[in-house]
């Protein structure tokens, strides 16, 4: 059997990108991992660290992100397109389908793109 944290990040990454972040629950994720919540608290503290390592690791895969940059700062940054996504409505810019995309897109040139 795999190791717990690897189910879990296996699990999160393939409802991250069939439900995407918003509408997926740490409940789903437990449920697909074949564990308990509980257990999820102990190898992640929320939904959004889960989402942070996948995308870390993902993006990983295709080019090396900035290492002048600090975690919490990167982590602050991808923690902004989850409230703005989750809070288009009330913010109003729910009429601009593809400002989500383009902020992502923005904030991911920024951290691959090294200083000259």
């Amino acid at each position: 059997m795999l190791n717990k944290k690897v189910v879990i990040f296996n699990s999160g990454k393939k409802l991250f990108c069939s439900k995407g972040f918003k509408d997926t629950s740490v409940s789903d994720i437990t449920k697909l991992a074949g564990i308990g919540v509980s257990t999820f608290y102990n190898y992640y503290p929320s939904k959004e660290k889960l989402f942070f390592e996948i995308h870390i690791q993902e993006n990983n895969k295709l080019k090396k992100i900035r290492d002048d940059l600090d975690f919490e700062f990167i982590l602050a940054l991808f923690n902004s397109i989850i409230f703005i996504d989750t809070h288009k409505r009330e913010i109003g810019i729910h009429h601009f389908p593809k400002i989500i995309d383009y902020l992502a897109e923005f904030i991911m040139k920024g951290l691959t793109d090294f200083p000259k």
